[in-house]
Order: structure tokens, then sequence, then C-alpha cells
């Protein structure tokens, strides 16, 4: 298979956005998916953000969407819909006056989700080393490691995983793990093994209406 689909569309109030902040700046919700989360897990979390009273909805879903939307629709605000897997997942979110950029896998739900959509390029081996290596602050050559090769692997060559996962080793160094380069990528490698066969996918998207 080719490398990971992840596709981004953003609605009409689009704002740059680089990587997933933590915590979010104002005004920013990250709102995580995966194949697991049902639309309704993803708005009471919102809610929560929000501080949104939704204890009286429970399963009431559009009803829920509308009190979001009330709170929404006095504020500039933008949503972050990360690895969502189906339609499903989004058309609730399409109906909410924000701000939108949603990733994907899946590059018919960035079609039908509406707004522009962009072709992302993966990353030659060579080249996806050479990043991993700059956003893990190191001038260490990374092309004879057996860890860094597996990392490159499992992210598909994909540019935005490469740089989270060189961050969490820069930010275990900044942090006081003083050790090899090699073990930091270990680390890293089981935290991402988890992941890394999601990965596999085809094509890579992004997009802005």
């Amino acid at each position: 298979a080719a490398a990971a689909a992840a596709a981004v569309a953003a609605a009409s109030n689009d704002e740059p956005v680089g990587a997933a902040p933590a915590p979010s700046p104002p005004g920013v919700f990250w709102l995580r998916f995966g194949q697991e989360r049902s639309a309704l897990d993803v708005l009471r979390e919102l809610a929560g953000m929000l501080d949104v009273d939704i204890s009286a909805l429970r399963e009431q879903q559009a009803a829920i969407v509308d009190a979001i939307a009330r709170w929404l629709d006095t504020r500039r605000c933008l949503l972050i819909l990360d690895d969502v897997w189906t339609l499903e997942q989004a058309r609730p979110f399409t109906r909410l006056h924000a701000g939108r950029l949603l990733t994907t896998r899946v590059r018919e739900v960035a079609m039908r989700v509406g707004g522009r959509t962009q072709v992302l390029d993966t990353l030659e081996p060579r080249q996806a080393l050479r990043l991993l290596a700059a956003c893990m602050q190191t001038d260490a050559d990374l092309t004879t490691d057996a860890d860094a090769s597996e990392l490159v692997r499992l992210s598909g060559g994909l540019p935005v995983v490469l740089e989270q996962w060189g961050a969490v080793c820069a930010a275990l160094a900044a942090r006081g793990h003083r050790r090899a380069d090699r073990a930091l990528l270990l680390q890293a490698r089981r935290a991402a093994r988890g992941h890394g066969d999601a990965a596999e996918r085809d094509g890579d998207a992004v997009g802005r209406r």
C-alpha cells in the first residue's frame, strides 16, 4: 500500500494552523476522532471545552449541536477535526458556524465534507530521516539507525507525523533525559508502534475553502 492519506478540509473562515498545540491557543479547539469515537462522543467533549451545559440533552445529538452552535455564533473559533474516518463523524460539525480544519486518512471523507482539498506528497526515506533529525534537534546521521528507519516506515513518510515524533524526542531531551539519540528514538518507536499500521494507506491531502 502507498503511504497514509491525511486530508484536510477547512470551512469558510479559515485561519492558518500549524502543528498540534499543547495546549491549544484560545479560540482553537483540537478534537481527536479515530476509528472508535462517534460524532456524539466528540460533541460532548467540545461542549465540555466550551462549558456548554448539555446535561439535560442526554443522547439528543441534534439538540447538542444546536446548543454548541448558539455558543459559537457570537465568537470566532477554529475547530480542528483530527483523524476523522467517516462522513457520519464529521457531518454534525458542518452545522457549526466556526472555522473548520479536518484531517482524515480517507479521501472520500475529505471530498464529501467539502472545502478545498490538496494532495500532500510523502517524503522519500532519506528526506524523512533528515526531517526527523532536524525535529529531534540533533546533528546525528540517522541513515544507518534501524530505529529511525522504523519510525519513518511507521509514519508512512508523512511530514506531520515525523515532526510530532521528532518533537517527542526533543522534549524528552529538554526535560533532562540525556540519553543517546538511539535510546530516544527507541522510546518514540515503542510509543508509535500502536499507530503505525493505520499509517499505511493511500496518498495525502490538505485543503481549504
